[in-house]
């Protein structure tokens, strides 16, 4: 029988206003793009975590040496915060709309996909709501 492949996807974004005010903790004016960052995830029989990107290639480890570091920062840390819950590695495959060079959200956009992904994975059911929160704890 064929893994399933879980996948999700999230929007670019664009802040209208309160740039700055962000990196204060104040409330900013964002919207949603068309563009988005998709995330696909098929599990795999053993330990290996793989992750491709067009833009940054592959990425390769295990769940026991899961650690953040770039540019993969945001997807590890989606993977780290659930480290205790995996028991078999997955290809993660990350396909975007838009460069990650040019201010469309995509860190925000890939930990939410990232975030949602690994929660059909693990059969956990998250509203919209905890999705947010989960992603925001990796980011921050």
């Amino acid at each position: 029988m064929e893994p399933k492949l879980y996948s999700a996807s999230a929007p670019g974004s664009l802040m209208i206003l309160g740039e700055h005010a962000v990196l204060r903790y104040r409330q900013a004016i964002v919207c949603a793009v068309e563009q988005r960052i998709f995330v696909c995830l098929l599990p795999q029989n053993n330990s290996q975590i793989i992750i491709r990107t067009k833009e940054f290639g592959e990425f390769v480890t295990t769940i026991d040496k899961l650690a953040i570091q770039a540019p993969y920062e945001y997807v590890l840390g989606c993977l780290v915060a659930v480290q205790q819950q995996l028991n078999n590695g997955c290809i993660i495959e990350i396909t975007a709309g838009f460069p990650a060079t040019i201010g469309l959200g995509s860190s925000a956009a890939v930990t939410v996909a990232m975030v949602a992904v690994l929660a059909k994975w693990l059969g956990v059911t998250l509203a919209l709501p905890e999705i947010f929160i989960n992603a925001k704890q990796v980011m921050l």
